[in-house]
């Protein structure tokens, strides 16, 4: 293999990746479907073009086991008769179970309806029947390997490469910016990504400090969180910042005190990186992976996971103590030591080589 790989991406939209490729030789393919099965199809006619054009490659790597990037990679890599790494960021706690009971699991634990558990449940069985066959797999924490292991992956086949944390610094630098919002959540508004659990809290919070407000950082919102703001009187609580640039949302951290972040499955979590590297103090569920990747720091707190009482009331005491704009200094200085992308682009080469040598 070449000192220097060349690498080329295929991708439904334009990736942070990019931003590393500037000024390589590197070729980003964009493929656009509007459902599972076109994306799958299109990107399949890709395949064969590469093979029927003997496209040059040594590894096809997928870089998350979402079920589209997962099937099409790994077809792909059938077809070209290559190596095939794929990475796996975090892993649910539906998809530490069988089937049926990573069903029930799904539907017990998240409340998916039975429509999405079913698909859910399905798509994991897909997904974990090529995990066990691929050649490696990458994993941004030993929390995301360990559960790969108490699935039945062979840990041979599993490679810890923390991820990079650069990209996540401000984009500029807002001096002194006025503390708009108490908290905020950026994230999925979902349950397994706690977003529930943050109104639950905050419904707490309020009790104890009436004009706390609370950003969210969302897409669409669901109606269970419309029809539960509105039960609990919360309109002016809780507001919705839809659809923020990455520099809109770099001026919302900067205008909130801190990040609520409750989640029940990470993998790595640039948010809480993120808010670090912009002076903002985080709260979060004490989970193996983020207590593994983030515990260092003096600015990230950990809860009890599923204890609402005890987010609402660790909240109450953060909005009310003392900021120290040194120690949270020194934390992002910390993380920006830990996590380099140069060195997780090292050890990924590491990987992509001795697999390519067996």
């Amino acid at each position: 293999m070449a000192k220097y790989a060349s690498i080329d991406i295929i991708e439904r939209k334009p990736n942070v990746s990019q931003r590393f490729l500037e000024g390589t030789s590197a070729r980003t393919f964009e493929i656009s479907g509007a459902s599972r099965i076109s994306w799958l199809i299109k990107a399949s006619m890709l395949g064969f073009k590469m093979r029927s054009e003997h496209w040059e490659y040594d590894v096809i790597y997928s870089y998350n086991h979402g079920f589209i990037n997962a099937s099409f990679t790994y077809i792909l890599s059938r077809l070209l008769k290559k190596k095939y790494v794929i990475n796996v960021y975090h892993v649910e706690k539906y998809q530490t179970k069988s089937v049926k009971k990573g069903y029930a699991a799904a539907r017990s634990i998240y409340g998916y309806p039975v429509k999405e558990a079913l698909i859910l449940s399905f798509e994991w069985s897909v997904i974990y029947w090529i995990l066990k066959r691929a050649d490696a797999i990458t994993v941004p924490s030993r929390a995301t390997a360990d559960d790969l292991r108490s699935i039945g992956v062979l840990p041979s086949k599993i490679h810890l490469v923390y991820l990079g944390i650069e990209h996540e610094m401000p984009i500029h630098s807002v001096q002194d910016t006025p503390k708009v919002f108490d908290g905020i959540y950026v994230g999925r508004l979902t349950l397994n990504k706690g977003f529930f659990d943050t109104l639950l809290a905050w419904k707490e919070v309020v009790k104890k400090l009436p004009s706390a407000k609370l950003a969210v950082v969302d897409g669409s919102v669901p109606k269970f969180a419309l029809d539960f703001i509105k039960n609990n009187n919360l309109d002016n609580n809780i507001v919705f910042l839809h659809h923020l640039s990455p520099k809109e949302l770099s001026e919302a951290l900067h205008k909130s005190k801190l990040l609520v972040m409750p989640s029940h499955a990470e993998g790595f979590c640039f948010t809480v990186g993120k808010a670090i590297l912009h002076h903002v103090p985080v709260v979060v569920y004490d989970i193996p992976v983020l207590r593994e990747v983030y515990g260092f720091l003096h600015n990230v707190n950990f809860v009890e996971e599923w204890d609402v009482k005890a987010l609402a009331k660790q909240i109450i005491i953060m909005l009310s103590a003392e900021f120290s704009e040194k120690e949270i200094r020194q934390d992002s200085g910390s993380l920006l030591q830990r996590y380099a992308w140069k060195n997780s682009a090292a050890e990924t080469y590491k990987v992509f080589n001795d697999c390519v040598k067996t």
